[in-house]
């Protein structure tokens, strides 16, 4: 009995340590089947994302790709076409056309990028829109147990990972083109500026402006029209239209730069062109200009003296000089060849008159040198003498705010003394109004001008006054360069220079002869005042003569000179400059020497 009791539970014990044992062995089996299973599934996830990552970054970039294209497609097809032709470009009132910049779209970089951008962020979120719909239109469209659960898992898994992964990728590449755009923008605004600047330093450092022959207004650019359809533009320089280039309404292209060239190779300045105050042509071509108006009473020979110091620079000085001289248009090469025949005595010369529209009237001229960093455009105007004496120029007078210098003519026969010595003057015209005058309306005139240059107290703007007609040897011997010469052989200590010389001996001759309040209210009024003795014909003329002239050079090279330290060197060594406070102080020291070494040697 006990032997049989105990192999039982021997037996029992033995059964629960196999059941154990199986049971341990299918616990193991079971972790090792759930981790493979885990692992399994774990790749399978794995697979099923890198797929739907796949899918997602394939729409989004194709959305996005079809975007910029379909984009890209209306901008090229925007820019290909021109904004309107010649036949249909808008008008003013007045039936002229309207200015580019007012109806002109702006360039690429100013307005259509950033348009273009949010154009192509709409349509990628739209392209991705319109795919979505696709995949939940495949669901309903599947047929069959089978092709319904495939097309349900397939459909419902591409439209999960495009929203994921898709509208993840669409929001970065959103972000990436938008931080380009606007560091692309920044570095275009940047470089915008320094060539602006640039454009701008250049005109000031050569001193380029613009200067209308008609209503005499100053200014920076001119307006331009475009060779190809005519329509003006306002501003050709670097703007939202363009930095180098802009493309006009028609499609030509136009450079903003002085240095760019248009397809036929012409450059800005080339360009037909007007002033943007009265719409006449313009004639200034990026030139740096030098203004000098010729001012005096009626008959005191400005037009003379006009005539004997452009033949005498234009055709035969310049020349010397090594200067090319170009005349800009056929109207000034048809009054040069009117100013060479009253030059070589063929006719007289005729007064300027007061004009329909102007009254003041240039010539100009363009000078151009090696040395010279950009070709000077000289203006000789000429203002008739009643207007003048009026001071009620059409023009008011506000070419005088920016004049390189002004000549001030007049007539050494409006004194009794010497009007009285001669006992014949030919036909020659002579000055009715009084020095002392002249003088006071020039100051008044220049007192009702807006903005005119000062320094301190004085007018900056430099008078050559220059004594005309002294063609007989009575006036060369008092005041012209036989007695300057005079002077100088007498006390060479004290007279050194002929137009320092010159300059005191006029003065003297105008005071002696009372003038002094002009001389006083000239000295008083303007900083820089000099005078010189001239003749423009030589001789008393007694009809048509050829001119001899002698020192009509010496005012303009006076003004010129001072004002263009380039061109100065290029003018020759006979050139008046500035008389300083000692030499003037020393002159005026030695006044006396007018009557007792001029004067006296005439009486005797």
């Amino acid at each position: 009995m006990g032997n049989s009791d105990g192999g039982g539970c021997v037996g029992l014990v033995i059964i629960i340590g196999v059941v154990a044992y199986i049971i341990e062995l299918l616990v193991k089996l079971l972790s090792k089947v759930f981790v493979a299973a885990i692992s399994i599934v774990g790749i399978l996830l794995l697979a099923m994302c890198l797929v739907g990552a796949v899918i997602g970054v394939f729409y989004a970039f194709k959305s996005f790709f079809a975007a910029v294209m379909e984009v890209s497609d209306d901008r090229k097809a925007l820019f290909s076409k021109p904004q309107y032709t010649r036949l249909t470009l808008p008008r003013t009132a007045d039936g002229k056309f309207e200015f580019y910049e007012d109806i002109s779209r702006a360039s690429y970089f100013n307005g259509g990028m950033l348009k273009d951008i949010g154009s192509i962020l709409k349509k990628t979120f739209s392209n991705s829109v319109k795919r979505l719909r696709i995949f939940g239109s495949n669901i309903s469209d599947s047929s069959g147990l089978f092709g319904k659960t495939f097309s349900i898992i397939k459909n419902v898994f591409s439209i999960i990972s495009l929203l994921v992964f898709g509208m993840v990728v669409s929001a970065v590449l959103s972000v990436m083109i938008v931080v380009s755009s606007v560091i692309i923008l920044i570095f275009y605004r940047i470089f915008f500026f320094a060539v602006l600047s640039a454009e701008k330093a250049s005109f000031s450092a050569k001193k380029i402006t613009n200067r209308c022959d008609f209503c005499k207004a100053e200014y920076d650019l001119p307006v331009y029209f475009c060779p190809k359809c005519g329509i003006p533009h306002r501003y050709l320089r670097p703007s939202k239209f363009g930095i180098f280039y802009r493309t006009c309404v028609c499609l030509e292209k136009l450079p903003v730069t002085a240095g760019g060239k248009c397809a036929d190779g012409k450059k800005r300045s080339q360009l037909t062109a007007a002033c943007p105050k009265c719409g006449k042509s313009d004639r200034s071509s990026e030139t740096r200009p030098l203004g000098i108006p010729l001012i005096g009473g009626v008959n005191a020979g400005k037009t003379t003296f006009k005539t004997a110091f452009l033949y005498s620079f234009l055709n035969d000085e310049a020349t010397k000089l090594g200067l090319t001289i170009k005349l800009n248009d056929k109207a000034m090469e048809n009054e040069f060849e009117e100013i060479r025949s009253c030059f070589i005595g063929k006719r007289m010369v005729t007064e300027t008159r007061p004009g329909k529209e102007y009254d003041v009237t240039s010539f100009n001229f363009v000078i151009e040198h090696e040395k010279l960093s950009v070709p000077r455009l000289m203006h000789i105007y000429d203002m008739p003498g009643e207007v003048f004496e009026q001071s009620n120029a059409q023009e008011s007078l506000k070419h005088f705010t920016f004049s390189e210098g002004v000549i001030f003519v007049i007539d050494p026969y409006t004194l009794q003394s010497i009007i009285s010595s001669e006992s014949d003057l030919g036909g020659m015209r002579v000055g009715k109004m009084d020095f002392n005058t002249l003088v006071e309306v020039f100051c008044e005139t220049l007192e009702k001008l807006p903005n005119m240059p000062r320094e301190g107290k004085k007018y900056a703007i430099p008078v050559a006054i220059c004594i005309n007609k002294v063609d007989t040897p009575s006036l060369r011997n008092r005041i012209g360069m036989p007695a300057a010469r005079k002077l100088m052989n007498a006390k060479p200590e004290v007279y050194s220079d002929s137009y320092d010389t010159m300059d005191m001996l006029c003065r003297e001759f105008l005071s002696a002869n009372g003038k002094s309040n002009a001389v006083t209210l000239l000295d008083q009024n303007f900083k820089y005042v000099h005078f010189f003795a001239c003749s423009a014909t030589g001789s008393i003329p007694k009809g048509p003569v050829r001119f001899v002239p002698e020192q009509v050079l010496a005012a303009v090279y006076w003004i010129t000179a001072r004002s263009d330290s380039q061109l100065a060197p290029l003018l020759g060594t006979d050139v008046p400059h500035d008389i300083d406070e000692s030499t003037r102080k020393r002159l005026s020291q030695n006044r006396s020497d007018y009557f007792e070494i001029i004067e006296n040697s005439l009486v005797h």
